[in-house]
């Protein structure tokens, strides 16, 4: 009998998610850390396609998994990882929009969608909180070297 190891707190909030059909992306610090940017975030961000009115699925959801519910739109999970849940964010285009334009990778043992680390800087701009605005000049000029670095595609002849 093959017997698979429990999930990581995050990857059975995103197992769960994704049993509940609502879509959602990494955004925020987590993103850029996610795309290899030198720098430490305190939480994860998460924007879920769900209006601001919905925000008890997300709560019902926690408390399914044993996460401590600190408000409408933040859970403790069950290692103490802080989660906050977005409903939209300025400065960017719709979900739908930036669902699209997300790139998809593997994170504790679960498929996720992340906002593009270009996204990440235009939101952190908009925001223009002192701790955002800290950032910007590292993702920046990390975002400029992953773009130097990156091969391109070869041409067609």
């Amino acid at each position: 009998m093959d017997v698979q190891p429990p999930l990581h707190p995050v990857g059975e909030l995103f197992a769960a998610l994704h049993t509940a059909k609502i879509r959602f992306l990494i955004v925020g610090g987590t993103a850029a850390v996610l795309h290899g940017a030198p720098m430490a975030t305190v939480d994860v961000d998460i924007w879920v396609d769900l209006s601001t009115r919905q925000y008890t699925r997300i709560l019902a959801i926690g408390q399914r998994l044993g996460a401590n519910i600190l408000s409408a739109n933040v859970l403790g999970l069950r290692d103490d990882q802080r989660v906050d849940f977005l409903y939209r964010i300025d400065g960017l285009a719709s979900f739908t929009t930036e669902w699209r334009r997300a790139e998809k990778m593997t994170w504790a043992g679960q498929p996720v969608k992340v906002l593009p680390l270009s996204r990440v800087i235009r939101s952190k701009e908009i925001s223009n909180r002192p701790k955002d605005v800290i950032q910007l000049p590292a993702l920046r000029d990390y975002l400029a070297c992953v773009d130097v670095t990156r091969p391109t595609k070869a041409r067609k002849k």
